[in-house]
């Protein structure tokens, strides 16, 4: 009977440590899967994480690339379009420099256009011996000048001055480069003054004076040239309006 209640006993000793296993086997597998399903929710939010840093990096690169290849392209285009603009502009002073040529081989002409010339920069020199510098292809028109240039000074001093400076002007040894079109300089006409021996001087050129109103002229020149697009909306506003 002891027997029998002893194995009884064990038996029910090794269901309960049986039981017991069985619940801390539960017990640990909970745990682990509680730390797995943890540690994976950790993985998949600093991955999300990660990623979402990831995507904006190479967005951000993406955007900078973007703005790279706008800029390289807005400045290649207003390269060319800058690069038309001076070759429409060098087109434009080649035909006024064919023009300054053919008033110069007007010889009837360009005679008295000497005279201004040389009379204006001897105003402006003030100085008693003078020297022109002209062509070559200019000297017999520039010697028939320079009397008469004498004379429009000595008349213009006396109208506007209280004393008439003595004025004695010579014809230069040394010339002016030849009319265009030629490889290197030229010139298309007009004189040079000279005085002190050379170290005070006037460029009274066809290609100075040219110079000169270009530069003073631009603005109005690259508004009619290149009118902007503002300019141009205004234009075309006001011709839509006065037709309606």
């Amino acid at each position: 009977m002891e027997t029998a209640e002893a194995s009884e006993q064990i038996k029910q000793m090794c269901r309960f440590i049986e039981q017991e296993a069985k619940e801390k086997v539960e017990e640990i597998n909970m745990k682990t899967q509680q730390d797995h399903d943890k540690e994976e929710q950790t993985l998949l939010i600093d991955g999300r994480i990660a990623l979402t840093k990831e995507f904006e990096k190479k967005r951000q690169e993406l955007g900078v690339r973007k703005r790279i290849i706008r800029a390289k392209a807005a400045a290649e285009q207003l390269a060319s379009k800058m690069k038309s603009r001076e070759e429409l502009l060098d087109q434009l002073i080649s035909k006024v420099t064919d023009k300054l040529v053919a008033i110069a081989n007007d010889k009837s002409a360009y005679e008295a256009y000497i005279v201004k010339l040389i009379v204006q920069a001897c105003i402006k020199l003030q100085e008693t011996d003078v020297q022109i510098r002209c062509r070559e292809e200019d000297k017999s028109v520039v010697e028939l000048a320079l009397g008469k240039a004498q004379d429009e000074f000595k008349t213009f001093m006396t109208e506007n001055a209280s004393t008439v400076p003595e004025l004695n002007l010579s014809l230069s040894e040394t010339f002016l480069p030849p009319a265009p079109p030629q490889v290197g300089l030229s010139c298309a006409g007009g004189i040079v003054a000279l005085a002190k021996g050379g170290r005070i001087k006037c460029d009274n050129t066809f290609d100075r004076r040219m110079e000169q109103a270009f530069e003073a002229l631009k603005p109005v020149v690259r508004h009619n040239l290149f009118p902007s697009q503002i300019a141009t909306e205004i234009i075309h506003g006001s011709a839509m309006a006065a037709a309606h």
